[in-house]
């Protein structure tokens, strides 16, 4: 919703479309009391992917799943300026992503942070964390990659936020470029 509370969960499909814009799993300006799920297929085209909302918190997980060849520029498992009060969890299967930050940008999330990228996808750079000095993280950050190209870095932790947590990084049978 637009400025209002939405209880319960919030359930975003896209298929085979072009989105010369941003993709939101929470509210704008609004709070959703509930879990977000993200479900991209179909070689489906994004700007940016937001697991939470815009300026607007989520008290609930965030579920991405990008799959089918589908290409996005930015995944953000959290939201923009706009906190999870949760765990993120996003899943690359098959896909084509610029950066890959399993927190929000920006934003806080207070659970555990869960990034698998797997089965010949292609992520320019992979973050654990947030994006932003204030993208701080409460939980385990656990990042796993698997039969995938990792076109530049991979990091553990956030870029430029925070975590004072754990954090659990798996490669196997990929190949980082640079």
């Amino acid at each position: 919703g637009d400025q209002a509370v939405v209880d319960g969960q919030t359930i975003v499909k896209i298929k085979r479309s072009q989105i010369n814009s941003n993709v939101f799993g929470g509210g704008n300006n609004a709070v959703v009391d509930g879990t977000t799920t993200i479900d991209i297929t179909g070689a489906s085209t994004i700007i940016n992917v937001y697991g939470g909302g815009n300026n607007g918190a989520v008290n609930g997980n965030a579920d991405i799943d990008i799959k089918e060849r589908s290409t996005v520029q930015n995944v953000f498992g959290g939201g923009a300026k706009a906190n999870l009060n949760s765990s993120s969890n996003t899943t690359i299967d098959n896909a084509v992503i610029g950066n890959v930050y399993g927190g929000g940008e920006e934003a806080n999330v207070t659970g555990t942070t869960t990034v698998d990228i797997v089965n010949s996808s292609t992520v320019d750079n992979v973050f654990g964390g947030g994006k932003g000095t204030t993208a701080t993280l409460g939980g385990l950050i656990t990042v796993g990659i698997t039969n995938s190209v990792i076109n530049e870095n991979v990091y553990g932790g956030g870029d430029a936020g925070p975590s004072s947590n754990n954090i659990n990084l798996t490669i196997n049978n990929s190949n980082i470029k640079k």
